[in-house]
């Protein structure tokens, strides 16, 4: 096995050096080969969506950016993503809800900004990590455990826990709630508000396209319904505008708040794990609903609302698995 100066000034740089550098980069090269067999699984997943689904903001523009720029933390208001990325009313009785919360939509969203080397994560308050909340409770526990998801106790604070950490990290929420009722609560949160908030509109994709892959180089996922950045008359954003908004150039004030922390996390080194995770993710989804399918012959409607017996992924039986990561043939 060879052994490049790569390999060794990372295990020089390893803090616990518990392995030896020989097991290190084995390690190291099974887990590529993993991730490789993890980004086939998902493309061959997916199929190619025609080009009049493909427009979605690539930020292709960002390879001209001043130097110095460098990318904001993004948090992810996750039940707004995944109630407004939904396209299943929710008829269960008892529920409170319009929608059933779409886990398809926030991973998707997830994987678009990981794959362009931004920082980013999802926050979430204590109930959608409960069975029945979400249609993929496996998937909101693994980003939990992966660091990509926040859970906050109560559901009256999940809002003001992502408007705050945006604020100290000089980020921005994603997001179609304008926080109009939290914007009072301190200068600081006014300015993620009314400066650093990207409203974010979804807009359902024919049924044939639903679970697509882009056919540009990021191959981003499109579940049930693509995404588009928007201005607050909902109108969408240029590409020049989103950029100016996802990033922090080194004129402005807070720019040293970004740049220490982007120096900090390095999201960029773990882009292709965090990456690998999000195409098991969203493939599993896509093949567990497809089993589904292929052993239940009931339409959708009468799945909403029902306990259903073969459960999740997992084979833990009595949650609702009904999403984009959509059957065939039903």
């Amino acid at each position: 096995m060879s052994i490049s100066e790569t390999d060794k000034l990372e295990y020089d740089s390893l803090e616990c050096k518990n392995i030896t550098l020989a097991e290190f980069v084995e390690r190291r090269k099974r887990k590529e080969l993993e991730n490789g067999r993890l980004k086939e699984r998902y493309v061959k997943t997916l199929k190619k969506g025609p080009q009049s689904i493909n427009r979605i903001c690539s930020l292709v523009s960002n390879s001209h950016l001043p130097p110095g720029t460098v990318p904001r933390t993004i948090v992810i208001d996750g039940a707004n993503v995944m109630h407004c990325g939904s396209i299943y009313r929710d008829t269960r009785e008892g529920s409170t809800q319009n929608s059933i919360p779409d886990v398809a939509s926030l991973l998707a969203l997830m994987r678009y900004f990981i794959v362009r080397d931004f920082e980013v994560f999802a926050v979430l308050s204590r109930k959608y990590s409960k069975p029945d909340s979400t249609n993929f409770k496996e998937a909101i526990d693994r980003l939990v455990e992966n660091s990509l998801c926040v859970i906050v106790p109560s559901m009256n604070l999940d809002d003001t826990i992502a408007l705050e950490f945006a604020a100290q990290v000089n980020g921005i929420v994603i997001s179609s709630d304008q926080y109009r009722d939290h914007a009072c609560l301190n200068p600081r949160i006014q300015r993620i508000v009314e400066k650093q908030r990207l409203n974010i509109f979804w807009d359902t994709i024919p049924t044939a396209h639903q679970n697509s892959l882009t056919q540009k180089r990021e191959m981003d996922y499109l579940p049930s319904k693509k995404f588009m950045f928007t201005d607050d008359n909902n109108l969408e954003m240029s590409e020049n505008d989103v950029i100016k908004t996802l990033y922090a150039f080194p004129e402005e004030l807070q720019y040293i708040i970004s740049k220490e922390r982007h120096e900090m996390i390095a999201p960029e080194k773990r882009k292709t794990e965090v990456e690998a995770l999000l195409n098991d993710l969203i493939s599993m989804g896509i093949s567990h609903c497809q089993a589904c399918s292929n052993r239940c012959s009931f339409k959708i409607e009468n799945l909403l609302g029902r306990r259903l017996s073969y459960g999740s992924s997992t084979g833990r039986p009595g949650r609702p698995y009904i999403s984009s990561f959509r059957r065939t043939g039903r």
